[in-house]
């Protein structure tokens, strides 16, 4: 009976990882998206990308921004964008143009960061403080705890 027990909290503890795995990756993704979407800018009639429309392209094989600029070029007509995409000449100048865009935006990231240089950083401050008992930490990894979660818990 005992075994029974432990055998179903084993499958239930690895179905709610993936859970909460999966859960993770979706809300990466939407993340990753919504900082994006300003990048994006509006189709020539002022609307907003259509992003479902951008991740179906995507999944065929294209870039994520490659395929944006198509369909905020093609006004989110799935076709016309499809037709940039498939022209080597049209997705070479695609490509170019997310290139330039991102390296603006690296650009001004790096600015950003010159300015705040010289304050520590929350990692680095956080592991200076995080100095914990190996054989705790082993405890608690052992036991299936991620090492951030365990070094966490063993700080509070």
């Amino acid at each position: 009976m005992c075994e029974q027990q432990i055998e179903r909290a084993s499958v239930y503890a690895s179905e709610q990882r993936t859970k909460v795995e999966r859960r993770r990756q979706r809300d990466r993704r939407r993340r990753e998206i919504a900082r994006h979407r300003k990048s994006f800018g509006k189709t020539a009639t002022g609307m907003d990308v259509n992003l479902d429309l951008v991740q179906e392209l995507e999944s065929l094989g294209w870039q994520f921004m490659v395929v944006a600029e198509a369909v905020r070029r093609r006004g989110n007509e799935r076709q016309a964008a499809m037709e940039l995409l498939l022209n080597p000449d049209s997705l070479l100048e695609l490509e170019s143009e997310v290139a330039i865009r991102s390296s603006r935006e690296r650009g001004r990231s790096q600015q950003r960061r010159h300015r705040h240089r010289n304050r520590p950083s929350a990692s680095r401050v956080h592991e200076e403080r995080a100095q914990v008992n190996g054989q705790d930490l082993q405890t608690l990894t052992g036991m299936g705890f991620d090492e951030e979660s365990s070094r966490i818990a063993l700080v509070q």
